[in-house]
């Protein structure tokens, strides 16, 4: 089969997890006896691009130059629907474009179309994020566009006049994003795609009233790639490693849930410390090692380290690729129940979830961690089998893709 996918954030090597999932689902499919073609743009002076090394990945690259972005639709849409036809592809997958999709879609409504949603940027179109006052937005752009609408000018209203507005502003203001028409071509765009692919229950759930068929499909890691050491069994008083990976500086990726967690179990146990990926703050705690940036091969050490792993999310991440990552170097995760993580850590099982931004029930998850060796190793071993069976790319590209193609070639 033919395979065209059109992303208009990709570059490699990868800024973020949706072109690393992006690239072992192509890859997968290509293994598998698929043509695939992936079709990207390069515009220089961006809010986010960088190159594509083409030579790094295992299938066909078309680059297509454009002049700026936010993109002109008029000069995207007929340069890639040009290329795309050269390709003559069986079926048509969209993957990250945010707002432009839409256009792209009507003009390669011939193909039978799939479209890919990492995050929620059709849902939240002030940050992609669909999180506010400290959870879960109950609102979303389709079926409050007007609440949606109030609250994008709240937050971006004031850097109008001061051009203080970021890349994912700039995206939706041009496509017209505040007109009513806008939101009635976005829901007819969806209505029309053949099947729409999201990471998680929440996206499933919320999109559902406007398509029925809509398939969650789990992101992977490359198992391989992490080796596997049983935790280290560890006397009760001696230091046990609690790592906590990706980006701390996001206020979102709950560093603060952490530290307050800690700072209470600091004052009745000193058998801990806390390694994180961020620069040392001017106020450091004494029980946390600051690593700053790290790449992946010492990020993979550091898990192979630690004893325990800890995803605080207090944003419902649409999928855990962290989680994912210190379950595969076999060690249990203390993650929130939020997004894609509550599907990944299995309660009791590889880990512990605790409620969202709730320090004392992370406190008291990583008390039980920490006194309890045997427990430690065993969900650090259940989380690697867990990860080998569900997580692995060829497994999840097999498990999911097939009744997905079918579904749009009926």
């Amino acid at each position: 089969m033919r395979l065209a996918f059109i992303d208009l954030e990709f570059s490699w090597p990868p800024p973020g997890g949706a072109q690393i999932n992006l690239q072992h689902d192509m890859a997968e499919l290509q293994r598998m006896g698929h043509e695939v073609h992936l079709f990207a743009p390069l515009a220089r002076e961006t809010w986010r691009f960088r190159d594509i090394d083409e030579a790094a990945l295992p299938f066909a690259v078309t680059s297509i130059t454009l002049a700026s972005k936010p993109f002109d639709k008029a000069e995207l849409v007929p340069k890639m629907k040009a290329a795309v036809d050269a390709f003559r592809p069986d079926v048509v997958v969209l993957a990250f474009g945010f707002y432009m999709k839409a256009h792209l879609a009507a003009a390669l409504a011939h193909y039978p179309l799939i479209s890919r949603y990492y995050t929620y940027e059709m849902m939240c179109i002030r940050d992609f994020m669909l999180f506010r006052d400290g959870d879960r937005c109950p609102k979303d752009f389709l079926s409050t566009p007007n609440a949606c609408r109030r609250c994008f000018m709240r937050f971006w209203g004031p850097g109008f006049s001061s051009e203080g507005t970021g890349g994912f502003c700039d995206e939706f203001l041009a496509n017209g994003g505040l007109r009513p028409a806008f939101h009635r071509f976005w829901v007819e765009h969806l209505r029309k795609l053949d099947a729409i692919v999201v990471y998680n229950d929440i996206l499933r759930e919320r999109l559902e009233p406007f398509n029925k068929n809509i398939h969650v499909v789990s992101g992977g890691v490359d198992v391989a790639a992490f080796q596997y050491t049983p935790a280290p069994a560890k006397a009760r008083d001696e230091k046990k490693i609690i790592f906590m990976s990706g980006r701390a500086d996001d206020y979102l990726k709950g560093f603060h849930t952490l530290t307050f967690a800690c700072d209470a179990l600091a004052e009745q146990r000193d058998d801990f410390e806390v390694w994180v990926t961020l620069a040392e703050p001017p106020n450091p705690r004494p029980y946390v090692r600051y690593l700053g940036w790290r790449n992946q091969a010492e990020i993979r050490r550091f898990y192979q380290e630690s004893d325990i792993c800890v995803v605080p999310s207090i944003w419902d991440e649409p999928f855990g690729l962290v989680a994912v990552e210190a379950m595969a170097s076999g060690r249990p995760v203390c993650a929130s129940r939020v997004g894609g993580l509550q599907s990944i850590v299995l309660d009791g099982e590889t880990g512990f979830l605790f409620t969202r931004d709730n320090r004392f029930e992370l406190a008291h998850c990583l008390g039980l961690m920490l006194d309890d060796g045997t427990t430690r190793r065993a969900m650090g071993d259940a989380g690697r089998h867990r990860v080998e069976e569900f997580y692995d790319w060829p497994r999840v590209v097999e498990r999911y893709y097939p009744p997905l193609l079918e579904s749009v070639l009926r």
